[in-house]
């Protein structure tokens, strides 16, 4: 203060107060030595230096020596070594009248320990703060750095209570610190208690889409942690505080993460005995990696061939990181038998399969599983569209076949379509509905064997809320007649219908035909294995008429698959 108040006057001219002796500027005591500038005095010549000591700070002092030079800048006091002095200098000029004024009184113990505030980190370095100390001697602070080669001092700070490490790597490891006290002698203080910086780091779980973030908690605050604070930056956007943590927590799971997106964290302490006092970790940054899951597979085509083959393909978000791709079949939706696996890179986004092992006239189970490369399990299923007929006694073919080939469908339309002699046509349509009976013309031959299939459309909805129409297409089923036998029951050979020959619909169908015509009496008149030769009401062997009367017929056939019929009545011959 008082070299403040000479360089007041010396610049300003202002200085209007009493004449006083000033002491010199006493700067330390090293060891048992007091070193001080001289302060040149201009009331009066010079006289000496006095020293006045006493081993309490409260007093009394008493003088233990005097310098009359006034040029020297130390006093040397003898003393038992570990006695602790505390000391003041005057100066003595010839001015009669004038106040003589005391130094500051200093010691010659080690200058006071700066207490640590925090350690924190600022744009990746570390920044210390420590609480400035009452002693008068310290007019410096030096910062100790622990490092690979041991405690090693890196810098010395004046007129500031804080300090940025621009060597640091707080992102790497925890940077240890102390700061000692410095008097103008070179004296330090004492080590005090180290601070270290708070080192987070970071673990992706890209199945989960979480951050895991994990810190060593700040340790070196005596009263503990009031609280620890997450704060959070998603993309260009400002910090905010995401959560709040108690002070024994070390870790912090962040859910939501989106795929692609950057997000920084730190984590900020604030001490239980100050408030004010805080510290941060280095920032951590990540952009998110996250698996792309599975989203949707949608069946949407489904075929089966006349060579027993089945086809189907599907749609998909085809940048789904998969692990596992199978085809599975089933004939009851219980027992699986894997048929297929597909690689799990390079997919397109429609897939097409053909499975060459199913038959062709019962409804097979299929299903796409896949598994991501997180272990999730999924499978769609689906099933083949078959269709079977039949013929009925009323010249008709009935046609069942199985519904909805897709689960959880509701509404399914269908179309069926007729196949003869290679020709195709759409014979009705209808919704939910899986029953149809085609009448047939039994006399006409192109009737003999009709061919069927079915085709089922269901709609999907795309993730977007596109609709997608899908297609399932049965088997072909042929339904084959049987040779039918439509007989007279009387004939006049002279008369319009001469012959008795039955009328046989899809004759074609017959491996082989007999019948034989026979009397009242049992005797046999005629018998042919020809189709086309009737019986014209003459005896066979002899060429005969035979009389007017009721005669009886058998007609046996065999059909070409294999299924023998006879037929027997009676018949009128008209003379």
């Amino acid at each position: 203060m008082r070299v403040l108040f000479t360089i007041l006057c010396s610049v300003f001219f202002v200085c209007n107060v009493k004449a006083q002796v000033y002491p010199p500027d006493f700067k330390c005591v090293q060891n048992d030595t007091l070193r001080w500038d001289p302060f040149k005095n201009t009331c009066g010549a010079f006289q000496k230096y006095l020293i006045y000591g006493s081993q309490s700070f409260a007093g009394p002092y008493v003088q233990v020596g005097a310098v009359n030079n006034e040029n020297t800048t130390f006093f040397f006091h003898l003393h038992p070594a570990g006695q602790t002095w505390y000391y003041f200098l005057q100066s003595r000029y010839d001015c009669p009248g004038q106040p003589i004024l005391n130094s500051d009184t200093l010691t010659g113990s080690s200058p006071e320990i700066p207490v640590i505030r925090s350690i924190s980190v600022e744009n990746n370095k570390t920044v210390l703060e420590w609480k400035k100390t009452q002693d008068k001697r310290v007019y410096a602070y030096i910062i100790y750095k622990f490092t690979a080669q041991g405690i090693k001092p890196i810098d010395t700070v004046f007129n500031s209570n804080t300090y940025v490490d621009r060597n640091s790597q707080p992102d790497k490891q925890r940077e240890i610190y102390f700061v000692l006290g410095l008097d103008r002698c070179g004296n330090t203080s004492l080590f005090g208690k180290a601070h270290q910086s708070i080192r987070a780091f970071y673990k992706q779980d890209e199945c989960a889409g979480t951050a895991l973030l994990n810190w060593n908690r700040y340790k070196d605050w005596s009263e503990g942690i009031l609280r620890q604070e997450v704060w959070v930056k998603r993309g260009s956007l400002p910090y905010v505080m995401s959560d709040t943590l108690p002070g024994n927590d070390s870790s912090y799971v962040f859910k939501g993460l989106k795929d692609k997106e950057k997000y920084c964290f730190y984590i900020r302490s604030v001490s239980r005995g100050n408030p004010a006092a805080t510290s941060r970790t280095n920032e951590v940054c990540m952009v998110a990696d996250l698996i792309n899951p599975l989203q949707f597979v949608i069946v949407k085509n489904v075929e089966i061939s006349n060579k027993g083959e089945t086809s189907f393909s599907w749609i998909w978000n085809n940048d789904a990181d998969l692990d596992l791709v199978k085809i599975r079949i089933s004939a009851d939706a219980q027992l699986w038998t894997d048929i297929a696996t597909l690689p799990t890179s390079n997919f397109p986004g429609e897939v097409s399969y053909t499975d060459k092992t199913a038959g062709i006239s019962e409804k097979t189970h299929y299903s796409i599983y896949t598994r991501d490369i997180c272990g999730k399990e999924q499978i769609f299923p689906f099933y083949t569209l078959n269709i079977k007929g039949e013929v009925q006694d009323n010249r008709s073919n009935l046609l069942r076949w199985t519904t909805h080939f897709l689960p959880d469908v509701q509404k399914t339309d269908y179309e069926l379509y007729r196949i003869v002699n290679g020709s195709e046509n759409k014979i009705w349509e209808s919704q939910n509905q899986n029953e149809f009976t085609d009448p047939f013309d039994p006399l006409n031959p192109e009737n003999a064997n009709i061919c069927y299939h079915v085709v089922a459309y269901v709609y999907d909805t795309l993730p977007n809320g596109s609709p997608i129409r899908v297609r399932s297409k049965s088997n072909t089923v042929c339904v084959s007649q049987t040779a039918t036998i439509f007989t007279p029951n009387a004939f006049a050979p002279r008369g319009v219908n001469q012959e008795f020959r039955p009328v046989i619909s899809f004759n074609d169908q017959l491996a082989s035909f007999s019948m034989a015509i026979f009397d009242r009496y049992g005797a046999k008149v005629f018998e042919t294995d020809d189709l086309t030769v009737g019986w014209n009401g003459k005896l066979y062997n002899n060429g005969r008429e035979m009389s007017q009367d009721t005669y009886v017929y058998y007609i046996k056939t065999v059909q070409k698959n294999g299924k023998t019929e006879e037929t027997k009545g009676a018949v009128l011959l008209l003379r």
